[in-house]
């Protein structure tokens, strides 16, 4: 069975998920059936996507094809191994806030960040409709994925502040 190593990559400002693998054309060729895939001959991987829908679909498609070697990058991320999907309300949430950043005239970067630190936050409470988000939901956030995974005090106040600024404006 193929080992194939999956991890989180930025290329070209946007955020993907990294497949690297040797050469193998059973497995191109599933690589291909994923949104938007595409050989990276910077990152020497193939990029999809880092969506919820081509995260559930790697796992589904190469079930029995083969294993994965999780990345750090990927490993960093406190909501990778959670799959599940934001609620219909949070993305529209998440949209509204992203377009309010971006009128404010934040940088991509600031924009990028904040809108992703939200998604971990929000995924963490996907049960839970927004309006019943309170100061406690943001204490057990910090103390049972921030602190628990040893996350640095930089991330934690990234997502505080991005948190804090989409429940002001939003």
């Amino acid at each position: 069975m193929e080992t194939i190593k999956i991890d989180k990559q930025t290329h070209k400002g946007k955020s993907w998920l990294s497949l690297d693998f040797p050469y193998n054309n059973t497995i191109k060729s599933i690589v291909k059936q994923l949104n938007n895939a595409t050989w990276s001959v910077t990152c020497r991987a193939w990029l999809v996507d880092d969506s919820p829908e081509n995260r559930k679909n790697i796992k589904i498609i190469f079930k029995d094809k083969a294993k994965f070697e999780i990345g750090k990058r990927l490993k960093q991320n406190p909501d990778s191994e959670k799959e599940t999907n934001l609620s219909y309300e949070s993305i529209n949430s998440i949209e509204k806030y992203t377009q309010w950043l971006r009128s404010r005239r934040y940088s991509h970067s600031t924009v990028k960040t904040y809108t992703e630190a939200l998604k971990v936050f929000l995924k963490y409470f996907v049960n839970k409709p927004l309006t019943e988000i309170c100061n406690n939901d943001v204490i057990d956030f910090n103390n049972e994925i921030i602190i628990k995974n040893n996350l640095s005090a930089s991330y934690q106040n990234q997502i505080v502040d991005a948190i804090k600024l989409f429940f002001l404006k939003i």
